[in-house]
């Protein structure tokens, strides 16, 4: 409270500060702080938008196990988005808030929304949606909100996504990003087709792939990957004539340093026969093509591929 020249008092809010004060009071404030001023008001809302997000790495995950409930993973801060009857329950670390009327999913969606649609550049764009696949409802609703949120911004700007959703769910977001040098799937499922990305320019320009599963689910024509630098794919078969294709690739894959193959059903002898007919058992084999020399690292069920001079 001041006196004011007619003698009145008036309380004083922080809108009152000079401009380069007030932003120099979010300047000062962590990233995921400001985060939640934008609620405050539209004067707060604007001044945060104006300025860097300050975020390298940003994932989402939608989740159905014994309770529905989204996160948000910012750099190294979660916060969880929890169904308090008709509201949301949000926190992050031991702090608290009830947001009134707002859905868990749809809210985080929102969040999400707000961090990419500055188009900065991040190193890092995770999203999960692991809902269980009998409720379909639920998922097909979740995945719809969560393609309208990305259509919005395309191109999303990353250096590297993660993805843990179903092929056909894949092959519908991949599309909505710009170029990328990592592209890596998750899968749990034990089938999992990967033949509708390959002719997908952001699969075309990426340099790196990982498929990781623990059930070997993957299938892809192999060739298909001899694009990437760098490659890291459970496989749920590999033939011999997988191998022979993968080995004739080689001589136009100007850009490939490293790949590795697992597989359980994996056959070491018959493949290692492919690069060397006489193979004895040997750990490691050399084969030359083109001028260039590649070591072929073969255990059981993984074959490890890599240029020499690498």
């Amino acid at each position: 409270m001041i006196p004011t020249i007619f003698g009145t008092t008036k309380t004083l809010t922080i809108y009152d500060l000079p401009s380069d004060i007030f932003n120099e009071v979010l300047d000062k404030l962590e990233p995921i702080e400001r985060l939640p001023l934008r609620k405050v008001s539209q004067i707060f809302r604007t001044a945060i938008d104006n300025r860097n997000h300050g975020f390298k790495e940003i994932a989402i995950g939608i989740y159905d196990s014994f309770e529905r409930y989204s996160t948000l993973r910012l750099d190294e801060k979660l916060i969880e988005y929890r169904r308090d009857y008709d509201d949301c329950m949000v926190k992050l670390g031991s702090r608290k808030c009830t947001v009134l009327n707002e859905n868990f999913e749809t809210l985080a969606l929102k969040d999400f929304f707000e961090i990419l649609k500055q188009k900065t550049k991040l190193e890092l764009v995770q999203i999960n949606l692991n809902v269980n696949v009998t409720k379909k409802d639920f998922r097909t609703k979740c995945f719809t909100n969560l393609l309208s949120t990305l259509e919005t911004l395309k191109p999303v700007k990353a250096k590297c996504v993660i993805f843990e959703l179903h092929p056909s769910e894949v092959a519908m977001v991949l599309p909505c990003f710009g170029e990328l040098e990592l592209i890596e799937i998750f899968s749990t499922q034990a089938r999992y087709k990967l033949d509708e990305l390959i002719y997908l320019e952001q699969w075309k320009m990426a340099k790196r792939f990982k498929g990781v599963s623990y059930c070997d689910a993957f299938s892809i024509p192999v060739e298909s990957l001899l694009h990437f630098e760098h490659f890291d794919i459970h496989l749920s078969t590999f033939t011999v004539e997988d191998c022979l294709k993968m080995r004739n690739g080689l001589k136009k894959s100007g850009n490939f340093k490293s790949g590795r193959f697992r597989c359980q059903k994996l056959n070491r002898t018959e493949i290692a026969k492919v690069f060397k007919p006489d193979y004895a058992g040997e750990p490691s084999l050399e084969y030359e093509v083109n001028n260039e020399m590649f070591i072929i690292d073969i255990s059981y069920g993984s074959l490890n591929i890599k240029k020499n001079n690498f």
